[in-house]
């Protein structure tokens, strides 16, 4: 196109943007915003894109200097920043950013909650998770499926099932599988180690198998380090197979102290590590 002479527009940019962040070619995304700034592109989706290109690829000083240079924003912007330092695990950020949308009576949307429950689904943050469910019964998200399934999976995560319980029987439209499959999750997790404490009750011994099996199941936080604090107990930290699994579950669910620990086979035990959170 470029070769051919023919000159980008505000649909253009955005699409090479996007193309560049499902390809992860960072650097082609950066050729792209020079020409952005060659052609002194300000069209707001133009600038939206560059903010989502950087948050995407957790760039997030790039990011905000762009979302702050920025004339005017929109939904879309302001959700792209804050979806960007949740991804980037800076909840504070997020949170805040998303106050200060609320403050100056942006429109919020359903990706814009979906972003901000999973920066809730943390343990200790049961209070600002039930007051963004409380905002989320008032604006009537409550009706989207996106934002129901998030709100069971921040809860599930938390440890809180009775109001995953709850948050799914709020949900008009149950016929939606996705919908389903969280629910479902959010319950086998409690289950599964419900079960692995029926299993201990009754005197059989566990063995390094059964733990892994357990942590392959769970991703709630809670359970991870209820389980963690076992294994420290009983022993079996030590067993390849236990730590490559708390290696694992405690990377996927963001906790990358706690796994770098593991990995080094720190022997503090797991609560410590989160007493300050």
């Amino acid at each position: 196109m470029l070769r051919a002479y023919l000159m980008p527009n505000s649909y253009t940019f955005p699409s090479v943007l996007t193309a560049c962040c499902i390809l992860k070619d960072m650097q082609m995304g950066k050729v792209v915003h020079g020409c952005v700034v060659k052609c002194c592109a300000t069209d707001i989706f133009v600038k939206t894109a560059i903010v989502d290109f950087y948050a995407k690829f957790r760039c997030m000083d790039e990011a905000f200097r762009e979302f702050s240079h920025m004339s005017v924003h929109n939904v879309v912007s302001w959700t792209a920043i804050i979806s960007g330092f949740v991804l980037d695990n800076d909840i504070f950020s997020a949170l805040k950013l998303f106050n200060d949308m609320r403050q100056i009576g942006e429109e919020i949307n359903s990706y814009t909650l979906t972003s901000v429950l999973s920066a809730c689904a943390k343990p200790g943050m049961i209070d600002l998770a039930v007051q963004i469910h409380s905002l989320i019964l008032k604006l009537g998200f409550y009706l989207y499926l996106n934002v129901g399934a998030a709100l069971i999976n921040m809860y599930a995560k938390m440890g809180e099932v009775e109001l995953s319980e709850l948050a799914f029987n709020e949900m008009e439209n149950k016929k939606d599988q996705g919908t389903w499959a969280a629910i479902l999750s959010s319950f086998a997790q409690w289950r599964v180690v419900e079960l692995f404490r029926v299993m201990l009750r009754e005197g059989v011994k566990s063995n390094e198998y059964c733990i892994s099996s357990v942590l392959s199941i769970i991703s709630c936080l809670t359970l991870v380090t209820q389980m963690h604090s076992y294994t420290l107990r009983s022993g079996f930290v030590t067993e390849a197979s236990v730590g490559c699994s708390l290696f694992t579950i405690y990377s996927k669910c963001g906790n990358l102290e706690e796994s770098y620990k593991v990995g080094r086979r720190d022997k503090s035990t797991p609560e410590s590590s989160y007493a300050g959170q």
